[in-house]
């Protein structure tokens, strides 16, 4: 598009107003559509200095050695809230890793935070960045970078006035760690047009920020307007993305009919050269952002811009293939982690996630909370074991104490019972020896009358059965005989008697 063309706009200006809608979004209009990320394909191995996407700009050795030479470090670590300490292990070095002495956590130093920057003796930041948790998270983990396909909704002048922005992220369905070994997915979007609307014009735009990098490769590319009512049936297309025409299409920086380059980073935008199942090559719009300080994209011209209807539903497909991350720095948060050993490790990449260097590598360690150790759980086994003898010593105790004053109570009764028994046989064996040698002497000097006598003997008689009676009485009333030995004893006395 011509600099005297209708609607032209100033290198960057249509990515600058992107990212300028994003961050204000006008009019609450912008609609943000997110694909579900799929887990990430690691490739393994160096980038190769000389990456070609199809063919690739050429790079002097110097730009290209201080691009993918940079390297991970740890800039900051926060435990729930608080900074944490860094420090290097130099026994940890082998192989040029960058290694860091471990974390020692407990749940209370959760959330932990690791934020990775690039060395500070890098000359470039690092082009993208991956990491993983070792013994948490099976693969590679990209940190959010996305890019966008944008609908730009013109007036009749031409000047823009809402924006539908449909986010790639992550790697597309198919994705096979290169673009020669990915197939294209398809994916379908809608959108409404807004009002004083009168044209859509397309931009593919890497990174509402500039720290996205990546691939994006689109072959196929077409705007329908959905009819009224049914929801699979479409109108003609108002736009469909033919294969290109331009100028110098072979190479990655030729030149598209009704495409220009667009934003901050005039590398991004380029040709990829995509083999076709005949055996042919067909170039495609792509981004290939390796730089992470910029942004980049496409901008459909606008005389190639379709005609639109405020409030028209609009369906947008789009056959892609895309690996999108962060370059330059990240942060990794954990909310949680089980007990256990963990290892988190970074690499710095190129634009497609393939490694550049050496790694970092961070351990972590999760302790159990204090009363989940081993040596808590031992001493609250000893503390119980104590209470519990020492319980058991005192129940003891306490029996002991009451068979005591039981005996102390039954050996106070034996001796009152003693004393009575003795007391009785004393005072009542006196009594009735006095009434026994009384009526001896009565007897005697008794006239010989036996009605006088006989009840004077019969008062004898019955004294000295009183007191036989009273001596059982106080031989049973006695503690020391009650046993069976003392009662055998006293019947046999008795029988004897």
């Amino acid at each position: 598009m011509g600099r005297g063309a209708p609607g032209h706009y100033a290198r960057g200006n249509a990515v600058r107003f992107f990212v300028q809608e994003r961050a204000r979004n006008v009019g609450g209009r912008m609609a943000t559509m997110r694909a579900v990320r799929k887990s990430l394909i690691f490739g393994g191995g160096l980038a190769a200095m000389g990456l070609s996407l199809g063919a690739k700009t050429p790079l002097g050795a110097a730009e290209e050695l201080a691009r993918y030479s940079a390297r991970p470090v740890l800039t900051e670590i926060v435990l729930a809230g608080r900074a944490g300490e860094l420090a290097l292990d130099p026994k940890g070095e082998a192989g040029g890793e960058t290694s860091y002495q471990g974390l020692a956590l407990r749940s209370e130093d959760f959330p932990l935070t690791i934020r990775i920057g690039s060395a500070p003796t890098d000359k470039a930041p690092m082009v993208r960045l991956r990491t993983r948790l070792e013994g948490w998270q099976d693969e590679w983990q990209d940190h959010e970078g996305q890019m966008w396909l944008v609908l730009r909704f013109l007036d009749g002048n031409n000047q823009a006035v809402s924006s539908a922005a449909f986010i790639r992220e992550g790697d597309s369905p198919g994705w096979g760690g290169l673009p020669q070994n990915s197939r294209l997915s398809r994916r379908v979007d809608e959108a409404v047009v807004p009002e004083r609307s009168s044209r859509v014009q397309l931009l593919l735009v890497s990174g509402g920020t500039p720290r996205t990098t990546g691939f994006w490769a689109v072959r196929e590319l077409s705007i329908s307007v959905l009819a009224e009512g049914n929801e699979a049936a479409t109108a003609p297309r108002l736009y469909h993305l033919e294969p290109l025409r331009g100028s110098n299409l072979e190479s990655p920086q030729g030149t598209p009919d009704g495409w220009t380059r667009d934003g901050t980073g005039l590398s991004a935008p380029r040709l990829f050269s995509h083999a076709t199942e005949s055996g042919g090559v067909e170039p495609l719009l792509a981004l290939v952002d390796a730089d992470p300080t910029n942004t980049g994209g496409w901008l459909q011209g606008v005389r190639a811009a379709s005609p639109v209807v405020p409030g028209q539903r609009l369906r947008v497909e789009c056959e892609e293939m895309h690996s999108i991350g962060r370059g330059g720095d990240a942060e990794a948060t954990f909310r949680t982690l089980p007990v256990g050993s963990f290892g988190f490790r970074a690499w710095a990449t190129d634009e497609l996630g393939r490694p550049t260097g050496p790694s970092l590598r961070l351990p972590v360690e999760v302790r159990p909370a204090f009363y989940l150790t081993t040596g808590f759980r031992l001493l609250g086994l000893g503390v119980i074991a104590a209470g519990l003898l020492g319980g058991v010593r005192y129940f003891t105790w306490r029996r002991m104490q009451r068979q005591l004053q039981q005996l102390e109570q039954r050996r106070a009764v034996e001796e009152e019972r003693t004393r009575m028994a003795r007391d009785i046989h004393d005072e009542m064996g006196s009594r009735f020896t006095q009434i026994s040698l009384l009526a001896g002497r009565a007897l005697q000097s008794a006239p010989p009358d036996e009605s006088v006598r006989e009840p004077i003997r019969s008062i004898n008689g019955a004294v000295k059965e009183l007191a036989s009676a009273l001596e059982e009485i106080v031989w049973a009333a006695n503690p020391s005989h009650d046993s069976l030995e003392g009662f055998s004893n006293y019947l046999s006395q008795y029988a004897a008697g």
